[in-house]
């Protein structure tokens, strides 16, 4: 079973209801050369890769994924992705990566694992009502000064859909760079006031998406906009409120 695994390059893991690791650490090698991933209906699912109780050193040649497209639907009960103990895990090749209705997700990615996305083109998180950040600052004050900064260097295209408790992409100092985004979608947001609590540079990003066929341009910088653009919406939802009345 573990050989045919190991040279699977697309799979689909539906409707498993009592899986709770898809991969635990001691066959965490299982699908390095897995190129497409997608997992739904999975309802006791609580983490994907468990890197937990993983020597990096003697994993070394062994926890590099070639995964290119990850996709997690209908994952009530899903809590981590990856918790990455000990920067044991890397997707170096991750393209798309695509996150829908996982209702007990809080974040996705610590620091650590999203500098190591640096093929990402698309990123989409979709009707996760927990979540509050996609990158977290967990191992902020460990990394120094020479790790304040995270680039996303392909990432094309960002979606952030109905997620009612998302304040921001990233909570900690981090500086964000998207070089290459040219397309953003947050809708639905109504907590988010800020992109993240650095600087955030967007060289070809013209304008947010915000539904509805409503477009705000970029003023200054993405996380001047996304203040105001919070505040307008907080006015117009004010002004309804106070003319029903």
């Amino acid at each position: 079973m573990q050989r045919y695994f190991t040279h699977e390059k697309h799979l689909t893991v539906e409707g498993f209801e009592r899986l709770l690791k898809l991969v635990p650490s001691n066959v965490i090698h299982i699908f390095q050369n897995l190129k497409e991933l997608t997992i739904k209906n999975c309802g006791s699912l609580v983490e994907v890769f468990e890197s937990h109780g993983v020597d990096a050193k003697q994993m070394h040649a062994m926890i590099h994924y070639k995964i290119e497209a990850l996709n997690l639907y209908f994952l009530p009960k899903l809590i981590n992705l990856w918790k990455n103990y000990g920067g044991v895990l890397g997707f170096q090749k991750l393209r798309i990566l695509k996150v829908q209705h996982c209702g007990n997700l809080c974040n996705l990615f610590s620091p650590s694992i999203a500098r190591s996305l640096v093929q990402l083109r698309h990123l989409r998180v979709h009707s996760c009502h927990m979540m509050e950040e996609i990158t977290t600052k967990e191992d902020e004050e460990s990394e120094g000064p020479n790790n304040a900064k995270i680039v996303f260097p392909l990432l094309n295209k960002l979606e952030l859909r109905y997620i009612p408790n998302l304040k921001c992409f990233c909570s900690g100092t981090f500086n964000i760079d998207l070089p290459s985004c040219e397309e953003m979608i947050i809708e639905k947001c109504p907590m988010m006031t800020t992109f993240c609590y650095g600087s955030v540079t967007t060289a070809k990003l013209p304008h947010i998406y915000k539904g509805s066929y409503e477009y705000v341009d970029i003023m200054g910088d993405l996380n001047m906009t996304i203040y105001h653009a919070n505040e307008s919406l907080k006015v117009h939802t004010f002004s309804i409120c106070n003319h029903n009345n």
